[in-house]
Parts: C-alpha cells; structure tokens; sequence
C-alpha cells in the first residue's frame, strides 16, 4: 500500500507540475546566438559589441520583450551579453512592423522533391531572403542604427532557419501551431 501511494503522489505530482513546453522559443534563440558568438574573430565581436551597445531598439521599452520581460531590464542586458539578448528582437519588432512576419518562415512544400531555390515559395519574403538583406544592408553605408537593426535581424533569423519545422510548411504557422498531447491536455502555441 505504502507503495502505492508513492506512485500515484508521483504520477500527480508529474502532472500538476507540467508546463507548456516551447521547444525553441527564447532559450532556442539565446543559444544559437551564443554558439555564434563563440565563433567570432576578436574584430568580428568588436564591431557586434559597437553595433548592440545602446542602438535604440527598445524605443520607450517597445516593443515589449518576446521573451520573459521581467527577465530582462532594457538598460542593463542579460549576463548572456547583446547577441543573446537582442536574439528574440525580430519577433518583438514583428508586432510593431507585421511586414515582417513573413521573414520568418520559408514554407517549402513537404512534398518538393527537387531543392528549392529563390524566390521559390518566398512571395511575400522569407527567412532565406531576410538573411540576404540583413546581410547587404551590414555591408551597406548605412547609418549605425540601421546596422544595428540589421543584425539584432540576422541574429534572429539564424535561429529561424536551423529551427526544422520554420522551412516547411504544413499549415501548422512554422510549426509553431502544432499541437502538442500531454495526458490529456493539448497546447498548441500561438504567436
């Protein structure tokens, strides 16, 4: 009996304690930012360092934080440094600029059997596209803080793009909106 009770305390405790899992989400973005960052020359994450220093981003704390926004204060950036910090900007800036929303995704078709190339399925623009320009815009003479949008930009989509299910479609939004079946409970996220 004393046994018993342990597992089925266990089995609630499971299941009172579960959470929506958001398998990329901020930490996904944070990390491939952070992998990028490791890779830099000391020139390369000088000029990074210049450009994310205060560029003016969050103007007035808006748009507000993707991520958790007690987790950051704006004027201080989080211990994981600028790339990390700034990796989660685009979907913050895509409710301020819904133009934007489509640079996100590539919807190839599951069912493509040759390799796809631009501006295959990229109509309206997409992540394959985004990088290209975020990257001739770097390149460019522009002003510092169109540089620095640039690459808060590029940062994030290159977490886009090694994220599988953002270069497919399935009408299921980047595979954002796939449902999700714990026990009984189904989520399926929305952004």
């Amino acid at each position: 009996m004393n046994q018993l009770r342990k597992i089925v305390l266990l089995l609630l405790s499971i299941v009172g304690f579960q959470s929506v899992s958001f398998g990329w989400g901020c930490s996904g973005h944070e990390i491939v930012a952070l992998i990028a960052e490791r890779q830099l020359s000391d020139v390369a994450a000088q000029k990074v360092l210049s450009l994310l220093t205060n560029p003016g981003l969050y103007v007035n704390k808006k748009p507000f934080r993707f991520c958790n926004p007690q987790k950051y204060d704006l004027t201080n950036p989080s211990d994981l440094g600028l790339m990390a910090f700034y990796a989660t900007w685009a979907d913050d800036f895509r409710d301020l600029d819904k133009t934007t929303a489509p640079w996100h995704f590539w919807d190839v078709p599951l069912n493509l059997t040759t390799e796809p190339a631009l501006p295959q399925f990229c109509d309206q623009g997409c992540v394959v596209k985004a990088i290209q320009d975020q990257i001739d815009k770097l390149k460019s003479s522009a002003n510092a803080h169109s540089k620095a949008k640039a690459l808060a930009l590029l940062i994030h989509f290159m977490g886009d793009l090694h994220q599988p299910l953002h270069i497919a479609t399935n009408n299921d939004r980047g595979g954002n909106c796939i449902p999700v079946k714990f026990l009984w409970n189904r989520s399926c996220r929305s952004e």
